[in-house]
This record gives C-alpha cells, sequence and structure tokens, in this order.
C-alpha cells in the first residue's frame, strides 16, 4: 500500500518519464501531468519553506517574551511564576 515515485531521465533532457506505483498498479503520467506534478510541489516546497520562517519566528517571539519577563522578575527579585501570575 505504500507509494513509490520514481524519476527517469536521460541526462536530465524532455521527456521525463515518471511512473507511480499506487497498491501495486501502474500508472505512467503524460507530459501534462509530469508539469502539473512539479508545479504543485514547487508550491508545495514554497509553501513550506514559508511556514518554517513563520514557525522559527514564533519561537524567537516566545523566547524573547519569556526572557523579558525573566528579567523584569530578576529587577524585583522574584520568580518568574510569581511575576507571571502577579503582574501579568
Amino acid at each position: 500500500m505504500d507509494t513509490f515515485i520514481s524519476v527517469h531521465s536521460k541526462q536530465n533532457k524532455p521527456p521525463i518519464h515518471v511512473t507511480i506505483t499506487l497498491f501495486f498498479k501502474r500508472h505512467t503520467m503524460n507530459p501534462e501531468e509530469i508539469d502539473q506534478f512539479v508545479k504543485a510541489f514547487g508550491d508545495f516546497l514554497h509553501h513550506s519553506q514559508i511556514e518554517e520562517i513563520r514557525y522559527n519566528h514564533r519561537l524567537e517571539a516566545s523566547q524573547y517574551i519569556f526572557d523579558y519577563y525573566e528579567q523584569k522578575a530578576a529587577e524585583l527579585e522574584i520568580t518568574v511564576d510569581y511575576y507571571l501570575q502577579e503582574f501579568v
């Protein structure tokens, strides 16, 4: 029940032959389907890179906020938990 995708090309020149084996059935993609697949995969990669950047940004923002509260708690000589409970 696995999906296997193999791309065969001679010296990276068209035509590219793509074969998908799904549930032991074989389907050969035509050039239009290959172009559509390559475009969709490129879009997926682009969006995944954007989401990775957004995720890293959220992590950095979260760490900055924690560091800020930690600094404020240290100024008042109290624990971070107490500072969060009483002042946030």
